[in-house]
């Protein structure tokens, strides 16, 4: 899983047979420091994007 790339019917087809999902680079090498969806999101719930 990453913030810019997610395949939601992957995620629900492994959390039905009970396995869990890594997520591989989740912050986006960097990007997700700056993007300004995750900013928000962040600054919603007193956070970092990270």
């Amino acid at each position: 899983m990453s913030p810019f790339l997610a395949n939601r019917k992957l995620v629900e087809a492994t959390q039905k047979l009970g396995v869990k999902v890594t997520a591989y680079m989740p912050l986006g090498e960097g990007r997700a420091h700056t993007d300004p969806t995750l900013r928000a999101i962040a600054a919603k719930h007193g956070a970092t994007p990270a």
